[in-house]
């Protein structure tokens, strides 16, 4: 029997305030894992002594037992991609749902920009303009996302780069070049990244700027931001959708740009100027990206160390 199995079947015999401490673990497993018996004392806001009463009904009987069971639980559900087996036997390639795909879309991307607060987006935005550099982590489908929020940040002007936090070595890269001006971006949903809640600590003990891009305010990362955008991020099929925070990346961008429109102007007229050398060269290799391969119509002046294959 799996923990939260075990936890679900022991609520009627547990006090009120255990029933809430057991549906808040039932409900956000992937980031329980992550607490300290504090954390998640002022989390759920009931004593230590209470959990430990609660824990010690279970059979893990302490709150690291039951933390333990709860990763290996993820773990377990990762490793074997229970939700994609899970989907494949559940539905099939037919209009039902084709429409299901699409209603679930469109709720994540409108619940996630109804929720959107603009003091939050504010916040979010004046720590990105104040940044030296922007380094934006994440993971898996995380990364993907990571990449998206570089791409249109770069777009305004930023200094921004992508830190793949299962490279150890860019991980390590980026903490030891980080400066006090700099501001991390982490990207993390469910299964949450052991990683990337370890370089959230890490940058929390040395005072960073710290910015959080998730799916609930009890994620892992949370605590160490000094503002969150959260998105909805649900699926039918695969673990997590990324079109809500893809969404996101957008608004941010385009707020970013009009924040600071003399830096985008800036950098849109040297990125002009530049391309417009490439443009103005005998081999115009920007106007379309190839190779050349063959140059033999191009003259004698073509030497042959300067052939690119």
């Amino acid at each position: 029997m799996d923990v939260i199995t075990a936890i679900s079947e022991l609520l009627p015999e547990l006090s009120r305030t255990q029933q809430r401490i057991a549906k808040f673990i039932i409900g956000n497993p992937d980031a329980v894992c992550f607490y300290t018996l504090k954390t998640f004392s002022k989390t759920v806001n009931a004593s230590e002594a209470t959990i430990l009463g609660f824990c010690a009904k279970t059979e893990y009987k302490t709150f690291a037992g039951v933390r333990d069971a709860l990763k290996e639980y993820l773990q377990r559900r990762l490793f074997w991609n229970d939700k994609l087996e899970m989907s494949a036997d559940q539905y099939s390639a037919d209009e039902s749902t084709f429409n299901s795909l699409k209603k679930l879309h469109a709720e994540s991307v409108e619940e996630t920009l109804d929720q959107l607060n603009y003091r939050a987006l504010e916040a979010f935005v004046e720590a990105l303009d104040n940044a030296g550099r922007i380094y934006i982590a994440g993971h898996g489908v995380s990364r993907t996302i990571a990449k998206f929020y570089e791409d249109k940040l770069g777009d305004t002007g930023a200094d921004a780069v992508l830190v793949d936090v299962t490279d150890y070595g860019a991980v390590l890269k980026a903490l030891a070049h980080y400066r006090q001006e700099d501001v991390f971006i982490l990207i993390t949903l469910p299964f949450y990244s052991a990683q990337t809640v370890a370089i959230g600590e890490y940058l929390d003990s040395v005072g960073a700027t710290v910015l959080a891009v998730t799916d609930k305010i009890t994620s892992p990362i949370v605590k160490n931001a000094r503002a969150t955008l959260l998105c909805r991020s649900d699926a039918l099929v695969f673990h997590n959708s990324v079109a809500s925070c893809v969404a996101l990346a957008d608004i941010l961008s385009s707020m970013l740009i009009l924040k600071d429109k003399e830096r985008f102007r800036n950098y849109n007229e040297k990125t002009k100027e530049i391309e417009g050398y490439f443009r103005s060269q005998a081999i115009p290799a920007y106007t379309n990206e190839y190779f050349y391969t063959d140059l033999s119509g191009l003259g004698p002046e073509i030497k042959e160390e300067n052939r690119c294959i």
